[in-house]
């Protein structure tokens, strides 16, 4: 059985970029190692505890627990800890002058991959964001390939940011991530667009959305022909026996 060790920036980024796709996936065997980067945050708009970090974090964990129940004993779940984006402060050098974001943000890349490898043992191919339109995607999918190695490489393309963005602006960036991680990759989808099984992993979420909102993500998938992904030729071969 195919394993995949799913990166996720935040709580629901996996579900929304990916659920149709890991539900294809899981149908035909496949295990999954689900792991939240920037798990520790107060950002939950539709729940009443937003705004405090402990029971924000707490909620959204659950939330993500019950995401990866989906898959039943074909998937665990785990939160690296690492504070979202809104929660780092921004960090000075001597005499309180400004740092650059890429100085300050390295310690951090080092322990998001370090925390990725220990908790991400299984072989088998990595599923990262491609990390365009946001800053803790973007940490996560520098960290993801460090730490995936010689494994096969998957990208997801973000949602929802995506879904406001022109293909061939997509294009451009993946050249960009093509470059970074070493290696060719290939566009590709797996199956027809699944709005009902898409549906049921986003409504895990419920202190992120309001139904018009999901309605919308939705309709625009259907739009864009669904979930895109980038493979490497490794993954690809892999994945290869999914379709057998």
């Amino acid at each position: 059985m195919t394993h995949f060790t799913v990166v996720s920036p935040h709580p629901d980024d996996a579900a929304l970029s990916l659920g149709s796709t890991l539900a294809w996936w899981h149908r035909r065997g496949a295990r999954f190692t689900f792991l939240t980067c920037f798990s520790r945050t107060r950002w939950a708009p539709r729940a009443a505890s937003n705004g405090d970090v402990d029971s924000v974090t707490a909620l959204r964990r659950l939330e993500d627990e019950a995401f990866a129940a989906r898959f039943g004993e074909a998937a665990r779940h785990r939160a690296l800890g690492f504070d979202d984006e809104p929660l780092r402060p921004a960090a000075r050098g001597a005499g309180g002058a400004a740092q650059r974001k890429e100085d300050v943000e390295q310690p951090l890349l080092v322990a998001l991959r370090e925390a990725m490898a220990r908790h991400a043992p299984e072989p088998g191919p990595w599923v990262l964001p491609a990390g365009q339109f946001h800053r803790d995607h973007l940490l996560a999918m520098v960290a993801g390939i460090a730490a995936a190695g010689t494994h096969p490489l998957v990208f997801y393309e973000d949602v929802p940011y995506v879904l406001g963005v022109s293909m061939e602006s997509v294009r451009r960036h993946m050249t960009g991530v093509s470059r970074r991680a070493g290696r060719e990759l290939h566009a590709l989808r797996f199956g027809a667009f699944d709005r009902d099984a898409w549906l049921s992993g986003v409504h895990c979420y419920r202190s992120q959305f309001i139904e018009d909102e999901l309605a919308d993500f939705s309709a625009r998938l259907v739009a864009r022909s669904g979930e895109r992904l980038w493979a490497d030729a490794q993954a690809l071969s892999v994945m290869g026996a999914l379709f057998v």
